[in-house]
């Protein structure tokens, strides 16, 4: 048994760029750099108003959040142009995307290993080629393995603090912990920042 149902696809690689581009038309800038914790943004900024915390896993070493766990997923994308449906029947998937087909998966929970395994890989294709044999014959593009973070539950809270060299307050958000349904809760947690941290925050200082 089971049940279908209409809805999107979000290409990942697809939808970042674009989100990325649609700020961009907002001047907003991007600044790539490697910090060892969440205060080395605004220690030394006292003109920051707000700072959201969307690290993910590395929030387990930048914020001190013992509670983070790395979910291990491993998918492959093959391709297979006749599959134009997303399944799911038990840890197994099909997604297909744009120029290709995911199929998956793992969730190895507490394993931090970002390498790809070839017994994973042989896995996968086996389940999933139980219920779509065509797939066994799909040709390998590519083999993945990333990191999902895990946090029961996930955290979204905010909390008001000064700068350190000044009296000046600012708002820290956190929002992270999402496992592997970032891209879905994504526009949901964006409206709660919004609706309930941000603006709050804004009316009580004016």
């Amino acid at each position: 048994s089971g049940y279908t149902f209409g809805t999107y696809v979000v290409d990942q690689k697809y939808y970042m760029r674009y989100l990325q581009n649609q700020l961009k038309l907002f001047n907003i800038q991007f600044i790539q750099k490697k910090i060892n914790s969440i205060d080395e943004i605004y220690a030394n900024d006292s003109s920051i108003d707000v700072v959201i915390n969307c690290t993910g896993l590395g929030s387990h070493s930048v914020n001190n959040d013992s509670t983070m766990y790395p979910i291990r997923g491993q998918v492959l994308r093959v391709r297979a142009p006749w599959i134009k449906s997303v399944w799911f029947f038990g840890s197994s998937y099909i997604i297909p995307n744009i120029d290709n087909v995911v199929i998956g998966g793992t969730a190895q929970k507490g394993d931090w290993n970002t390498n790809a395994s070839l017994e994973d890989t042989e896995r996968i294709i086996s389940r999933v080629s139980e219920i779509f044999p065509s797939i066994r014959d799909a040709p390998i593009e590519s083999v993945w393995a990333g990191l999902r973070p895990g946090r029961t539950p996930l955290r979204l809270d905010s909390s008001v603090i000064t700068h350190p060299d000044s009296e000046k307050s600012l708002l820290l958000i956190h929002c992270y912990g999402h496992g592997g349904s970032g891209i879905t809760l994504a526009m949901g947690c964006a409206q709660d920042i919004l609706i309930n941290h941000i603006i709050p925050y804004i009316k009580e200082k004016i």
